[in-house]
């Protein structure tokens, strides 16, 4: 019996992409300190504000479990590729999507999932153009959801790469 990969021929493109040293990331001017945050639930005393103010020891906290979302909206259309998360050291936050405002289909999409913030992770995108972002929280391991830091980069650093037909991706991978 002969296995197919139905996928095998999927390719993904890259277009006017920039590769960039990790250990670079998140070293430009946090657009995010320019934003105004909100949220779906606050806790007591623990306004969106608070995951915005670049301060680590500060942080934003749910009201209530489930779906839970931080949103930055800016006055004006910006660029962003990359975002920093920090997670309060109460919180235990195990699925989290990072979504832009698509001016265009005038809808949330997703662009980022991820799982364990913990302290400190740095999520790279492909960049985009949006008046505002958002940090859904799908679930908890236990307690409310609690973000210290949101902030949101325009990385312009690194090397340039396009890939239209997939080749380079599909040969360095194997596939």
């Amino acid at each position: 019996m002969k296995v197919m990969d139905p996928e095998q021929d999927k390719r993904t493109s890259f277009l006017d992409c920039l590769v960039i040293n990790l250990t670079q990331a998140a070293k430009t001017r946090n657009l995010a300190l320019k934003s105004k945050a909100g949220a779906s639930s606050t806790a007591e005393g623990r306004k969106a504000d608070l995951a915005v103010d670049d301060d680590a020891e500060t942080s934003w906290k749910a009201a209530s479990s489930g779906d839970q979302w931080l949103e930055l909206q800016f006055t004006s259309p910006i660029t962003v590729n990359e975002f920093k998360l920090m997670e309060d050291k109460s919180s235990t936050i195990d699925r989290y999507a990072i979504q832009y405002y698509d001016d265009k289909a005038k809808k949330w999409t997703t662009c980022f999932n991820g799982m364990h913030i913990k302290r400190e992770f740095v999520a790279p995108i492909v960049s985009r153009r949006t008046r505002g972002v958002r940090l859904v929280v799908k679930s908890s391991k236990s307690g409310l959801p609690a973000i210290a830091e949101f902030a949101a980069y325009n990385n312009t650093g690194g090397k340039p790469f396009s890939d239209p037909k997939g080749i380079a991706a599909r040969n360095t991978y194997g596939q």
